[in-house]
Order: structure tokens, then sequence, then C-alpha cells
């Protein structure tokens, strides 16, 4: 269909058909914030306000705000924002204050963003396995994981096995909202 792009897809690629895993590398939740004016102390109270008041992003009256960690902890340490949650069932080990989104009544909200590595279909196997054991040696390096966590990425290491039933997760999980939503391109 034109001006139709199916999920899963990247310009004719498919990554579950022409690629295969090899591991998982990161997986950061996203900081939700607020502005201090915003009388709101907590996630459930945001999505109770947003579903009375009707948000107005057009005319510049921004409520509410989601990114990963780095560039907001400085502004909520200042007082310019306020941490809401992280979007995470678990708590962000470098922001060990900020509850997370199961503790706010959103289990599994699941927008962390994630990278991994994969490898073209049809990559000899004792190739993948060989770059999945240098991988994780490179994950597991000290140096490596503080670099990452300084930008503000957990490391978060997997097996191909576990990298796969992700990818197909999320694929179906965003076919779904892309349904749902009618998301279209072009």
């Amino acid at each position: 269909m034109a001006g139709r792009v199916a999920v899963g897809t990247l310009g004719g690629i498919v990554p579950a058909r022409d690629f295969i895993p090899i591991g998982q590398i990161t997986d950061t939740p996203q900081l939700f914030v607020t502005h201090p004016s915003v009388p709101l102390n907590s996630m459930r109270e945001f999505i109770a306000y947003a579903k009375q008041r009707p948000r107005d992003l057009i005319a510049g009256r921004v409520h509410f705000y989601m990114n990963s960690p780095p560039p907001l902890t400085p502004l909520v340490a200042d007082g310019k924002l306020r941490a809401l949650c992280v979007s995470s069932n678990e708590r962000h080990p470098g922001m060990p204050n900020i509850p997370s989104a199961k503790e706010e009544g959103l289990a599994d909200l699941d927008l962390n963003v994630w990278f991994s590595l994969s490898a073209p279909r049809g990559t000899p196997e004792p190739v993948a396995r060989m770059l999945t054991q240098k991988l994780n040696e490179v994950l597991a390096d000290p140096a490596i994981r503080k670099c990452a966590f300084d930008a503000g990425a957990l490391v978060a290491p997997s097996s191909p096995e576990a990298l796969a039933a992700r990818m197909e997760r999320e694929t179906a999980a965003w076919a779904d909202v892309v349904q749902a939503t009618k998301i279209t391109t072009g």
C-alpha cells in the first residue's frame, strides 16, 4: 500500500526475517517529568489530572515530558522539573528516590529505550556464538558499564533467545498501537 509501512519493517527490511539476534546491549527507562508549577507529585496524579484537562501542546502550554534521564536529571536536581517516575518496573539505580512506573500503577509500561546487536540472517552459527560471547565480555567490563551509566544507559546483556522474544513481543505490541491509532506514513 502506498503511504503505509508494515510494523517491524525498515524500508523493506524485516528485522525478524532478515537478521538474527546476537544480544541486547542496554535497556534504559525513560524519565517522566512535569514542570514544578503543575500541582502534581506522582504519575497517578498526573494521569487523573490529564484526563480531566486535555493538554494544549500546540499553544505552548506543555505540562509533561519524557526522555532518557541524562538531559533531565540536572533540571530535576535544580528544581526546574519534577520527576514523576521512570518507565520501568524497577527504580533506576542512578535515581533511587524516583518511583518506578509499577509503583505508580503502570506495571509493564515498557517504554524503555534499548539497543541490541544483530547479524544478517545466514551468519554461520559459530560466528553468531562468538559475537554473543564477545559482546558479553565487552558489556562485563566495568569501564564500559560506567561509561554507559554516565550516559544514562543501563547495560543489560541478554541471550539471543531472550532478545528474539523481546523483539517479537515489542513488534506485536507496537503493531497493536499502530492499528489502534491508525498510524500511517506519507
